[in-house]
């Protein structure tokens, strides 16, 4: 009873501590991304631009060092000797890879929403808040559906989320069909991370009792390296001859090979236990 409090406390920590920094922090900061971009693309100044990709990498691996450190009261060794559990890390890459799809098209929305599909710039603030509600709403209801089996819920979430990414990509021609498109978006973008975050206290307290705290925050960074990662190869593509139209195309497949190992580890967790 008393494991399972100390289990629970830690997930409420982590998953509360994440939430305030994507709804304080994030959405200003891509916010003004986004404008930059489009000031950047209009003058083009291609050098000032890729300085902000680099820019934007370090600044979210350092965000999830931080997390780290000031989360969890532990020598980095003893940290550092999570990730010799393969299930821990194929955890992590799933994240890493889903946020990496999510953000390849959230970091250039704004953009995308005007010189694609046509919307002006007070519009795309009010879809934003639209995609904010959505998201609130979706971390919610992944909350709940992870509640029973987190790795099949992990796995279904992971499907939808790519599938509507690829379909934003064809819906961006038509206002109506891609405000839809983004609620939808916006409901799946968050809602596979407190399964997450729930596979990743759970392998720990299995594989390495005690260390809870360090793989959820480890979970965290991996989120903010696949928002780095997003930003970076969104970068490229936009700056490519595929350009932003492509970034939902890109970002879908990321996720959809999020989704094949979700697949992968459902196996093999389900066949440690049948051995058991």
């Amino acid at each position: 009873g008393q494991a399972h409090q100390v289990d629970e406390y830690v997930y409420k920590d982590t998953y509360l501590t994440f939430i305030d920094l994507y709804t304080q922090m994030l959405p200003q900061y891509l916010n003004a991304l986004n404008n930059q971009y489009i000031v950047f693309n209009t003058r083009c100044t291609k050098r000032a631009w890729d300085t902000n990709k680099w820019l934007k990498l370090f600044f979210y691996l350092a965000m999830g060092i931080e997390f780290i450190s000031s989360s969890v009261n532990i020598k980095l060794v003893k940290q550092l000797s999570i990730l010799r559990h393969r299930k821990l890390l194929l955890v992590y890459l799933i994240t890493i890879l889903t946020f990496s799809g999510t953000f390849i098209v959230f970091t250039y929305l704004s953009p995308l929403l005007n010189t694609v599909t046509g919307f002006a710039l007070g519009e795309i603030n009010l879809i934003l808040v639209l995609y904010g509600v959505a998201v609130a709403a979706g971390n919610v209801i992944g909350g709940r559906i992870s509640d029973k089996n987190p790795i099949t819920a992990l796995a279904g979430m992971l499907f939808l989320h790519s599938i509507v990414l690829f379909i934003l990509w064809w819906t961006t021609e038509t206002k109506t069909a891609a405000i839809v498109t983004l609620f939808l978006l916006g409901l799946l973008a968050l809602s596979n991370v407190p399964a997450s975050q729930m596979l990743s206290i759970g392998l720990a307290n299995k594989e390495n009792p005690g260390s809870e705290g360090v793989a959820s925050a480890f979970n965290i960074s991996a989120i903010n390296t696949g928002i780095a990662i997003g930003a970076l190869i969104g970068g490229f593509i936009v700056n490519s001859e595929l350009t932003i139209k492509m970034t939902p195309v890109i970002g879908s497949i990321f996720v959809f090979c999020a989704f094949i190992l979700s697949i992968t580890s459902l196996n093999k967790i389900n066949e440690n236990k049948t051995a058991k």
